[in-house]
């Protein structure tokens, strides 16, 4: 049925995001499971379950859309929180930090893109507050005001060149994506910038 198809790959999000916790509460090899459903888990039921049906656009925000931004920022904090005494070279750090940084830059950024779509501005600063937790608040200026006109073009960073490599594309599409964003809005550019970075200096101070 219709709710069949939207339930598991929503429970299968819901596992995702929750998954980074086992392992900074529990440490060992729960430290590993979110880069398991990350790079294992999740492509192989991409190819075993059938296409889902997707959600309206432009709609009321679904359950998991609407309380996604508070944990987005509490994971962030709590994964500092866990790691604060850890030596630079732990490879318990690093795999915090991998499990923190794959969830909220694959769940978060995606989300991020749903809410600054939406028509209402407190519905968009939602993205943005998403966003500049993960440093790249100007996305949302780019995306709506330069990729969106420019998709498919040289002009469009997120857009990739014919043959190009995956290891030149993407220092190019980040670069591109800030000097566009920058170009659109400078100001609110260096607000989201400035944002991000008040943002990690707290988080060193409080930690």
């Amino acid at each position: 049925s219709l709710s069949r198809r939207r339930i598991v790959p929503s429970l299968l999000i819901l596992l995702f995001s929750l998954s980074p916790l086992p392992g900074l509460f529990l440490g060992g090899p729960w430290l590993w499971f979110t880069p398991a459903i990350a790079f294992v888990l999740l492509p192989v039921s991409d190819l075993l379950l059938p296409p889902s049906d997707p959600a309206p656009s432009g709609g009321a925000p679904t359950r998991l859309l609407a309380l996604y931004p508070a944990y987005h920022s509490a994971l962030i904090l709590l994964g500092a929180f866990r790691v604060r005494n850890l030596e630079w070279s732990s490879p318990n750090l690093v795999l915090s930090a991998l499990s923190v940084g794959i969830v909220t830059g694959a769940i978060g950024i995606t989300f991020a893109h749903e809410w600054i779509h939406r028509r209402r501005s407190a519905q968009r600063l939602v993205g943005e507050w998403l966003l500049v937790w993960v440093g790249y608040g100007h996305y949302s200026t780019e995306h709506v005001h330069g990729h969106h006109r420019n998709v498919g073009t040289r002009e469009d960073g997120a857009t990739a060149r014919r043959g190009e490599w995956f290891q030149l594309y993407v220092p190019r599409a980040l670069y591109q994506v800030w000097r566009g964003a920058l170009r659109i809005k400078p100001k609110r550019t260096l607000l989201h910038l400035a944002s991000t970075l008040a943002i990690s200096a707290g988080i060193t101070l409080a930690f």
